[in-house]
């Protein structure tokens, strides 16, 4: 691996393992901490390609504001990560009590987890452009979206 990509991937692996897990935080320590944070890891113009309407760093902001105030307790965990020149990958699994409203959803008080795939491009340090997939039929299942989930 070349030093950029031991770089690279150094950055993301701190930003799962340092930053974002959340270890029981309240949603507010946790946003506090994320923003404090951000601007070490993620280049002000960051590009969301997975989210054409959330705009440089904020825009990242507002959509960790929309999750910490849906879950509770939030935990995340590397489960996967490698890099290939200016680009790193990851898989993350999330897991939080569903404790306010998430896309419509009103709170059900369930434990939830899911699978989050991650590519991140780097320049210079910081990230600059992402894309990501999440397992939204195994979120929405465990939410009730589709009747109890079994």
């Amino acid at each position: 691996m070349s030093s950029v990509e031991d770089l690279n991937e150094r950055l993301v692996r701190s930003w799962v393992n340092d930053v974002l897990k959340g270890g029981g935080k309240s949603a507010e320590e946790w946003l506090f901490r994320i923003r404090e944070s951000a601007p070490d890891y993620y280049d002000e113009n960051y590009v969301a390609n997975h989210d054409p309407t959330s705009k440089g760093r904020e825009g990242l902001l507002t959509r960790f504001a929309s999750l910490a105030y849906a879950f509770s307790d939030v935990e995340v965990d590397l489960v996967q990560l490698f890099a290939k020149g200016d680009m790193v990958a990851d898989c993350i699994r999330i897991t939080g009590n569903h404790t306010g409203h998430f896309l419509g959803i009103p709170p059900t008080g369930r434990k939830i987890s899911w699978l989050q795939n991650e590519i991140f491009r780097l320049k210079d340090g910081r990230i600059v452009e992402g894309w990501v997939t999440r397992d939204w039929l195994g979120l929405f299942q465990q939410l009730g979206a589709f009747g109890n989930p079994k």
